[in-house]
């Protein structure tokens, strides 16, 4: 669940001062208020997945293909989303070439991957990406020119695609490198990238996935893929190439171990064409890669043959009475290899193969389908090479064999132009009285000819259809024994199904195609009721025949306006339904039915067999259970398939209904690809976390799904519409995306890649309780305006200031003024009204502590980029909203650090995070000069949230969130850039955070008393000093006069967060408290990194003389006047540096058994039985082994070095563990 971000609201009095000791800075009327507490979050990335991609079920190891023109079917390739950091700006070269222009021949690493990587027997913890895509291990490489593998001069390389690739060139969205890291894999993506020399005509998209074996996503047991997108150049301009090609010039993809003792090649890419013949052979065409992927295990010393062209998703499926032929092949990892394929089925009764062998290995199958085929069933491949030692890949195929003749499975009638079309004997009912409106649904092929070919007619009536030289679709009606004839304005869409519907009114006439009205005429008159047959398909008397299908011919008995034939166009017709007069579907035999009165059409010269096919959409039913996945939820049978398999049909549509009586609502669970889907009024559909709807085409929704937290990913090749409104929760765009009407976004928008074009529309990122929505950007951009709102949740215990910043470019005051009058503008704190909203200028140099913070001049005032703000809200839940253009891209600002009286007040900058989603501080580039921590006010407990160096306090997270205001230091002026390298997307209800360094010791106390609470933190770091280390140390901001304070100091200066180098001996820590109130306090632990038990921490009280083991005992309660010192307390750290102290500790404590670190040693204290005693390194590496055979042993370990160690002492029937740490001064 999301964490609603809170402001607080309420109205209270006058000063305090933010930092002490002296009197300056921030100070404001008891003001200040938290954005960080809460940021939508998008789990699982993107699944940003949730990843983006198709997950159809697959055999790990071989290749999966898709249709690269519709991007359908990529289960193999994972798109990017917030998961993921852009590498662009961390390239770096190691000669002077790749030096001088990382972005062309550099490279990124050492990847400290935290798992291994095993690569023919050789096991590797890191490695370098190069620019020139690909992999290596142990170093960094630029060649920019690739070799065929083996090559003795390689070193260790894995090659999605070795070419010259230059990342200099322009592009939207072109020349980035993403990588995102997880606990047992990487993924790295080449994102549109050129070639040298800076060349985007052609672009290249790939990628490549490592794990250590234990993923399912690519299988287990299989730890590499190579995965394409869209490929469409072979070599740079310096390696022999122009325009992307050369001759006898070209790319590699493969991997080879240092000097090519053992290597695997897919191919080598050097045309411009689709060509592939194998490891070895001829140059094969670049187009070949497009929408393939290549799933392996490179474990071991000989990789298996991998397989081609088989279907993503290994099924097909079929009718009886069909032939279908499938032809793939198995492709040798090595040149000299041969592989020997075979391909059996026992169930099929006419299924036969041909198979050649070879370095690529070909096959062929067929299968003529026979009713007694019905059913399921199993093709397995096997692919013998004839390496050392030889290996063996197998795959299977799965063939489903549905009864499509009796079981009213998908289908609409075919007419092949010739002669085939369909007569219906007149009957009363195929009139439409004095208004009516017809319809149908067509799918052209070649257009031609001249005249008129009508999709269905009525001599004398009405005439349906279109110019046969024109493909425009053309409406008739006789009234008062004459035609009057209305034109579309455009043609239709060949080998694509359009919506075409006429209507006559009484007096108008209007003709609409797919939902829009295309062309309309006045027209007063009864259309004429004639006794001649219904013609579908044909004329009859010019003898011209329609070429394509057609599904869902219709005659309603009234006319519908715009908006209603608009959705009717997704309803099939309902015998229930008064006004319709006739419904002529293709089933049951492939027979023409008319729904109401049972009419059956005659077919003429019609093929059955052939006209077998898909009908313009697949209608869910529910019949059974709300899965998507089972074929008896839907209306025909089959499940929807947006690419076609076997012999059947792509579903153009899919269409989701209200369900009837007893029949269930559909729900997604996972993620499921369709072209176009329609959610009807009333169709109530459920999303669950796991949802994922990715839309290859375009979305109408007459009723928004319940997304709740399920993702929408629009990822087609063509511009995408997306109609009705919605109320989405995360959605993804990967391609170009066009709103016909206004959407609202709950968590996060993906700007994956394309543009999403607001139209003129209104898109509403949506804040509530509940939810805050955040845009993020990788290579997609946003064109139009767009409403990013933020709620603000009251709480009476809280300020009514308010820390915020509007991420909108050239954005006024006027955006804040439209949702709270801003009062007093141009005047300063101490005016009288005083202003209700201000900014803070450092370079102020006033004694006044309150002359830094003054109102603007008026709501026309523009707002600095990166620059905050407070405002006060007095009361109230209260939403505030800002309108524009989003920022995106580098952003930069200018830190100053003004001299004054008071020192401590200079250089104090107050920001604003200038994006409409999260910044991770951690991925900051902080400049020179400036502090590494930033500071946010935390409303509900009167105090400032500190982070720096993955560390918080009092809830500091990295995370900075959308709209919020901050604070930064300067030693001197500066200027910080942020870009879209920094922004983030996630769960921001958690900010405990340890140190990443696991050699840190981290610990952080909590003093909590009379309705307040407060954290300092201590952490021992071994690049930390003494003094003031602006990368790892925080200052204490102070809250009221009435809160409590709780800090440590550094010199003077008090500190939130407090680095120190790790102590040699017994350490004593200062603690500080400062409180409003007298009365009862507590202090707790609230978080310990547990690294050596050889450290004791007290809480040392100087007026009882008590030490307090906190960590052994609990809290520590006590009673506290406001008036007495503030450093009663203390922190110590004891190391138990004297032998005899820690004899006493073992009395006391009554502990019969110990094992510590102490002076170069292990001491183990009553053993009493034979032991053995292992150390191991923190990467699990076994240092050192001894036996003990004693009650008490020292053990010297002195060589080992500082660093933190396991310990595993075996007994008879016991294993215990520890961990310590050694640490050693230089």
């Amino acid at each position: 669940m999301y964490q609603t971000q809170k402001y607080h609201t309420k109205l209270t009095s006058f000063l305090f001062m933010v930092r002490q000791p002296k009197n300056v800075l921030f100070i404001l009327f008891l003001v200040f208020a938290n954005l960080f507490n809460a940021q939508p979050t998008k789990t699982n990335v993107i699944n940003q997945n949730q990843n983006l991609q198709q997950v159809y079920p697959q055999v790990p190891g071989y290749n999966n293909t898709f249709n690269s023109a519709n991007k359908v079917g990529t289960s193999c390739w994972n798109d990017l989303d917030a998961t993921y950091t852009n590498i662009r700006n961390s390239i770096t070269g190691d000669e002077p070439y790749s030096s001088a222009y990382p972005l062309d021949d550099g490279s990124y690493g050492p990847i400290n991957l935290g798992w291994t990587y095993t690569f023919y027997e050789v096991d590797y913890t890191s490695l370098y990406i190069n620019v020139n895509g690909n992999i290596t291990f142990g170093d960094l490489y630029s060649a920019y020119s690739a070799s065929g593998f083996p090559d003795a001069a390689v070193p260790a390389m894995i090659a999605p695609f070795w070419g010259d690739v230059d990342l200099r060139g322009t592009g939207v969205g072109a020349n980035q490198i993403y990588v995102k890291e997880e606990s047992n894999k990487i993924t790295i993506i080449w994102v549109g990238v050129g070639y040298y020399n800076q060349k985007t005509d052609l672009t290249n998209t790939f990628q490549l996935v490592l794990t250590d074996g234990t993923d399912t996503e690519i299988g287990l047991g299989y730890n590499t893929r190579f995965a394409y997108d869209d490929m469409n150049w072979c070599v740079g301009d310096a390696s022999g190439g122009s325009g992307g090609f050369g001759s006898g010039v070209y790319g590699t993809v493969g991997a080879q171990t240092s000097g090519g003792a053992n290597y695997y090649q897919i191919g080598l890419f050097g045309q411009d064409n689709s060509d592939y013949d194998g490891a070895g052979g001829d140059l094969d065409g670049i187009h070949y890669l497009d929408g393939r992927c290549f799933t392996m295990d490179l474990t071991a010393l000989n990789v298996p043959p991998v397989a081609n062209d088989l279907p993503n998703n290994r099924e097909i499926s079929l009718c009886p009475n069909m032939s279908y032929s499938l032809s793939s092949s198995f492709s040798s990892p090595e040149v000299t290899q041969t592989t020997v394929t075979t391909v059996t089925n026992s169930t099929l009764t006419d299924f036969s193969v041909t198979s050649v062998d070879g370095n690529l290995s070909t096959q062929t199958i067929t299968i003529n389908t026979d009713v007694l085929d019905v059913g399921i069933h199993k093709i397995l491949y096997t692919a013998v090479d004839n390496g050392t030692p030889s290996a063996v890949a197998y795959d299977t195929l799965t063939v489903n064999v549905y009864n499509c003749s009796s079981s009213g499975d998908p289908a609409s009638l075919y007419f092949d132009g010739v002669d085939d079309h369909v007569v219906v004997q007149h009957h009363n009912n195929l009139h439409s009285g004095g208004s009516g409106t017809y319809s149908a649904w067509v799918y052209p092929e070649a257009p031609g000819g001249s005249g008129e070919i009508p999709f269905m007619e009525k001599e004398e009536q009405f005439f349906l259809g279109l110019n046969a030289a024109t493909n425009i679709p053309r409406f008739k009606v006789y009234i008062g024994g004459a035609w009057y004839t209305l034109d579309a304005s455009s043609a239709l869409s060949t080998n694509e199904w359009n919506s075409v519907a006429g209507m006559i009114t009484g007096t108008e006439m209007k003709i609409v195609v797919n939902g829009v009205v295309e062309a309309s005429t006045s027209l007063v008159g009864a259309v004429n009721t004639s006794a001649y047959s219904l013609y579908i398909g044909a004329n009859n008397t010019t003898g011209m025949y329609y070429n394509g299908r057609l599904d869902e011919l219709r005659i309603w008995g009234r006319a519908y306006s715009d908006e209603e034939i608009d959705a009717m166009r997704w309803e099939l017709g309902s015998a229930s339904n008064v006004y319709l007069r006739a419904h002529f579907k293709c089933k049951n035999e492939v027979v023409l039915t008319n729904n109401v009165t049972s009419n059956h059409g005659t077919l003429t010269n019609i093929n059955t067999a052939s006209c077998w096919k898909q009908n313009y959409a697949s209608v869910w039913e529910g019949s059974v259970s709300n899965d998507f996945n089972d074929i008896e939820n839907w209306e025909e049978g089959l499940v929807p398939d947006p690419i076609g398999s076997g012999s059947l049909d792509a579903n153009e549509y899919v269409i989701i209904p209200k369900v009837g009586a007893g029949n269930n609502n559909l729900e997604i669970d996972a993620t499921i690809e369709v072209n176009i889907i329609i959610f009807n009024e009333n169709s109530a559909v459920t999303f669950t976390s796991l949802g994922d709807l990715t839309i290859l085409k375009d979305m109408y929704s007459y009723e928004s799904p319940n997304y709740e937290d399920g993702d929408v990913t629009f990822s087609g090749t063509q511009t995408q519409y997306i109609y009705g409104e919605n109320d989405f929760y995360n959605l993804n765009i990967d391609a170009n995306v066009l709103l016909e009407e206004d959407q609202n976004i709950y968590k996060v928008l993906t700007l994956n890649t394309g543009q999403l074009d607001v139209n003129s529309n209104e898109l509403t990122l949506i804040s509530n309780e509940n939810y805050s929505a955040e845009v993020f950007h990788n290579s997609g951009s946003l064109i139009g305006d767009v409403t990013l709102q933020r709620f603000i949740a009251y709480d009476d215990a809280a300020y009514g200031w308010h820390y915020l910043s509007l991420p909108v470019k050239n954005a006024t005051f006027n955006q804040v003024n439209d949702d709270i009058t801003l009062v007093a503008m141009g005047s300063g704190p101490m005016d009288s009204p005083w202003p209700n909203v201000m900014t803070y200028d450092e370079t102020n140099t006033n004694p006044d502590p309150q002359i830094g913070w003054w109102g603007p001049g008026n709501v026309s005032t523009t707002l600095e980029d990166m620059q905050g703000f407070v405002l006060f809200i007095p009361g109230g839940d209260f939403t505030i909203d800002v309108v524009g253009e989003f920022n995106s891209g580098s952003i930069s600002r200018i830190l100053t650090n003004t001299t004054s009286s008071d020192v401590d007040a200079d250089g104090w900058n107050f920001l604003g995070n200038p994006y409409p989603s999260m910044i991770d501080w951690d991925l900051v580039t902080i400049p020179e000069n400036m502090d590494n921590a930033f500071y946010v006010y935390d409303y509900e407990n009167d105090s400032y949230a500190s982070y720096v160096d993955d560390v918080g306090a009092n809830g500091g997270s990295n995370k900075i969130a959308t709209m919020q205001g901050f604070f930064v230091h300067v030693d001197q002026t500066t200027t910080l850039e942020l870009t879209n390298d920094v922004r983030t997307v996630g769960d921001n209800t958690s900010y405990m955070k340890i140190s990443k360094n696991e050699n840190d010791y981290l610990l952080k106390l909590i003093l909590d008393g009379e309705g307040y609470s407060d954290e300092t933190v201590i952490r021992f770091k071994e690049l930390s000093t003494n003094g003031f280390d602006s990368d790892y140390d925080a200052f204490k901001l102070m809250g009221s006069g009435n809160n409590l304070n709780f800090y440590t100091k550094i010199g003077s200066d008090k500190i939130s967060i407090n680095s120190q180098p790790f102590p040699t001996s017994s350490k004593v820590i200062p603690m500080y408290l400062e409180v409003g109130k007298t009365g009862t306090y507590t202090f707790m632990l609230n978080y310990k990194d547990e690294i050596d038990t050889n450290i004791t921490l007290f809480i040392e009280d100087t007026k009882t003389d008590s030490l307090h083991d906190i960590n052994k005992s609990g809290p520590l309660t006590f009673y506290f006047d406001k008036n007495e010192s503030n450093n009663r307390f203390n922190l110590r750290f004891k190391f138990n540096g004297e032998e005899e102290e820690i004899e006493e500790e073992l009395e006391e404590e009554k502990v019969d058994f110990k094992m510590y670190y102490f002076n170069d040693c292990i001491r183990v204290k009553g053993l009493e039985e034979f032991a053995e005693l292992e150390i191991y390194s923190i990467t699990g590496q076994l240092v050192k082994k001894v036996s003990i055979n004693t009650k008490n042993a020292v053990l010297n370990i002195k060589e080992l070095s500082s660093g933190c160690y396991v310990l595993k002492l075996n007994k008879h029937n016991e294993v215990i563990t520890d961990k310590i740490l050694i640490h050693k001064a230089n």
